[in-house]
Formats: structure tokens, C-alpha cells, sequence
């Protein structure tokens, strides 16, 4: 089964017929632990979902911004398991990107990338249980 439909059922189930969803991960970005807080919202025609959250920056000792939308019904046609890529925002200003596997489900992973593509990280997150 292609890991975007898993992940879209997922996401159905999840949030229901609430058009929302709230995300929350513990784990490690790099070597230093933090925990991300995601907001998903979907359009009525279930073909935009638009995501939201931040995350204590520990090094900039700061709150930073994380935004992304995904077309799954585009995505669909053209490339099923595309990752998908949050922006890292301090204001304005991308601080880096977020490349991620696996939002929404119980493991989240990818790679953090900063601003000019020379520093990368590992990202690995659980979800939080409520």
C-alpha cells in the first residue's frame, strides 16, 4: 500500500469530520531533544492540507514557526510518497526546512536542512499519547 494513502487514512481517521487535527512529538532534532507541536487543517473538498506548529529552538532559545501544505489528490497522480516539507520561520525569515516521513502516525523522521543546503540534521519524533 503506497505511504500516502496509508497516511491520508490515517489522517481521516484521526481527525474525523472535525477538518482538524492536533499533532504532538517528543524526540530529537540533531542531538538535542524537543518537542513539536503540529496543527492540520484540510479544506472542504479534502484536496489542500495546510499544516501549522512550532517547536522551542534550544540553540536560539527561541519559539520557531513550522508551515507546509500538501495536495494529496495531486500528489496522488504524480508522486504517492513524496515527503512532505515544513518551512522553518523565525518571523519571516526560513531558518530551515524540515524534509518528514510519517506525520500524523506514531513515528516521525526525516532530515532538517539549514537555509543554504550545507548543514543537515536527523529528525526523529514519537508521538505524544493523550
Amino acid at each position: 500500500m503506497k505511504t500516502l494513502v496509508l497516511f491520508c487514512v490515517l489522517l481521516i481517521n484521526t481527525i474525523a469530520l472535525s477538518q482538524e487535527g492536533n499533532f504532538q512529538y517528543k524526540g530529537t532534532i540533531g542531538t538535542i531533544k524537543t518537542e513539536l507541536a503540529l496543527k492540520l487543517s484540510i479544506s472542504k473538498d479534502g484536496c489542500i492540507y495546510a499544516f501549522e506548529g512550532n517547536y522551542f529552538n534550544k540553540k536560539l532559545n527561541k519559539d520557531l514557526q513550522l508551515k507546509a501544505t500538501l495536495n494529496p489528490c495531486k500528489n496522488d497522480k504524480e508522486n504517492p510518497d513524496e515527503k512532505i516539507t515544513l518551512n522553518e520561520l523565525d518571523g519571516e525569515t526560513v531558518t530551515g526546512t524540515f524534509v518528514l516521513n510519517g506525520i500524523g502516525e506514531h513515528s516521525c523522521y526525516g532530515t532538517w536542512i539549514s537555509p543554504n543546503g550545507k548543514k543537515k540534521l536527523p529528525v526523529k519524533f514519537l508521538l505524544i499519547e493523550n
